[in-house]
């Protein structure tokens, strides 16, 4: 009795101002335990990064975060704290644990960072479980095998030979300055339509990118939003609600476009030298809907995320990294010499991933030297 009515003598104009006290109070608790109290506190790493993850999901949205944690490795070492629970490692044995395949199992992929896929099914770099990543990597791999390739080559033979005449004409009109990145676009885009789809995006016929293109590259800011906003749960929904409609549009259109062409591949029932042709050597899954790990067929709402998949991957071709430095200048000139002519080159192109960001694991009860400070089903791995 006593208790209620001290709170119904509270005046109202207090509450407001205690209300912030509280909040600022619980802010400050939370800041002091990330920074001191944390198991990961004793990892190197800029304090606001450590406290918040604000500043580790706003370098993300600017499409900034592979080199502001390269630059973090540079100031802090090989280890980075790079937001409350996660640490970004830079050595040749993290790439091992992380991602290999150890006795203590792989590590599991964080559900915040992998995007649920427009038709509900998981393409390879969306798939959660681990069984169910290697399954898709099974059905795939018959499309990327030396064999696959040496099929391939006179396709993509055709569109390099397109590419070196439209080079040579572009030469002849204005020797002084080529934009090789752009050529390099084009090609990359036809090949890849042609090997996903079974038809070309026709930019190297036409000297520019295909509309669809635009949709591509408003799909992967819209990707970066909303992979950005779940790291908030909380928020997750009211943040949502400011990303502009025409952008989350486009990103349905690009998947619906993707299926589309999909479905006319298969709807074709050809024999080529492409993917869909490596895919579906032992037939194609009738059935709709998630994996099924047993299950030695891919469906057709598999094959739609898949390929939109490849078509967000091949937006960033090797022609981008390949560079060469010439009187202290960056230019565009491939170094196709060293790459054909270095072992050591070609070999990490083949081992490393072509990406310039990273896939975040979650660690769970792995042993592993670095983690010995760390709860092992609270941190994040990147």
């Amino acid at each position: 009795m006593m208790l209620s009515s001290w709170a119904t003598s509270i005046s109202p104009i207090w509450c407001l101002p205690a209300g912030i006290l509280l909040a600022i109070t619980i802010a400050f608790f939370i800041c002091c335990y990330r920074l001191y109290i944390s198991p990961l506190s004793v990892f190197p790493g800029p304090k606001l990064w450590a406290i918040s993850n604000i500043p580790l999901q706003l370098s993300v949205i600017r499409g900034k975060n592979h080199l502001d944690i390269t630059a973090l490795h540079q100031k802090y070492g090989t280890i980075v704290r790079i937001s409350p629970n996660e640490l970004a490692f830079n050595t040749a044995r993290a790439i091992r644990d992380v991602y290999g395949q150890g006795p203590g199992g792989c590590f599991a992929k964080d559900p915040s960072h992998y995007l649920p896929p427009a038709n509900g099914t998981h393409h390879i770099l969306s798939a959660i479980d681990n069984n169910s990543h290697a399954r898709q990597r099974r059905l795939l791999a018959p499309a990327f095998t030396a064999r696959a390739l040496k099929d391939q080559e006179g396709l993509i033979q055709g569109y390099v030979d397109t590419m070196i005449s439209k080079l040579r004409a572009e030469i002849e009109k204005d020797p002084s300055s080529i934009n090789i990145l752009n050529w390099m676009h084009y090609t990359t885009f036809d090949i890849t339509g042609d090997l996903m789809f079974g038809e070309s995006f026709d930019c190297l016929k036409d000297s520019r990118l295909h509309p669809w293109i635009d949709l591509l590259f408003n799909s992967i800011k819209m990707l970066a939003v909303v992979g950005a906003t779940m790291q908030f749960p909380i928020l997750h929904g009211l943040l949502e609600a400011f990303i502009p409609t025409n952008v989350t549009r486009q990103a349905e259109e690009h998947f619906n476009l993707a299926a589309s062409k999909v479905d006319r591949r298969l709807e074709a029932s050809i024999s080529r030298p492409d993917f869909i042709s490596a895919i579906l050597q032992n037939g194609l899954n009738r059935m709709e809907g998630q994996y099924c790990n047993n299950q030695r067929l891919m469906s057709r709402a598999e094959i739609h995320s898949n390929a939109f998949m490849y078509g967000v991957t091949s937006s960033s071709p090797c022609a981008k990294t390949l560079k060469k430095k010439k009187g202290g200048r960056e230019n565009n000139l491939l170094k196709f010499n060293i790459v054909s002519s270095s072992p050591e080159v070609k070999h990490q192109l083949h081992v490393y991933q072509a990406a310039s960001t990273t896939y975040a694991k979650t660690h769970k009860q792995r042993p592993n030297s670095y983690m010995k400070y760390a709860p092992p089903s609270k941190v994040k791995q990147k």
